[in-house]
């Protein structure tokens, strides 16, 4: 890794993390294979969420409904949130194609000169941020600008 990068091993940090998150960047990308109103409203993820928002933040989610344990929930609340904030939310359903699993669990977060990427096991839910047994892996490092062509 390069000079200013940070690599964490998260067990139970996980929502510290994430909140955290919300706070010091101002785009979020969440891949999880599901989500649940208690994952979203878990330790008051909603006010970090509302004011990551009110500070113009983006926050695109990509989620699947086809197994069942998305909760209804989640989605109207994400539903309300795009509905007060427009395009800085989106959320896209995860289309069912040929009988594959969506399964990842990712959240990526990033500002003009940093950004965060936390993977593992944990989907978006409140056991997974309060009572599972999970792990993942945080990587923080500075954003390289990209060099422009001669």
């Amino acid at each position: 890794m390069g000079m200013g990068s940070t690599v964490k091993v998260l067990t139970d940090e996980l929502q510290d993390e994430l909140g955290d998150g919300f706070t010091r960047f101002n785009r979020a990308c969440v891949a999880v294979a599901f989500i649940t109103g208690g994952g979203l409203l878990h330790g008051n993820f909603d006010h970090a969420i509302i004011r990551f928002l009110k500070a113009r933040g983006q926050l695109r989610i990509l989620t699947d409904v086809t197994q069942g344990l998305t909760d209804p929930g989640a989605l109207e609340l994400i539903l309300r949130w795009r509905n007060r904030f427009g395009e800085l939310v989106q959320c896209r359903l995860y289309p069912p194609d040929k009988g594959n699993l969506f399964h990842p669990k990712l959240y990526v977060f990033s500002r003009d000169n940093c950004f965060r990427i936390i993977v593992g096991s944990p989907n978006w839910t409140r056991e997974a941020m309060a009572s599972n047994i999970e792990a993942a892996l945080a990587i923080e490092a500075p954003a390289r600008r990209r060099k422009s062509p001669r």
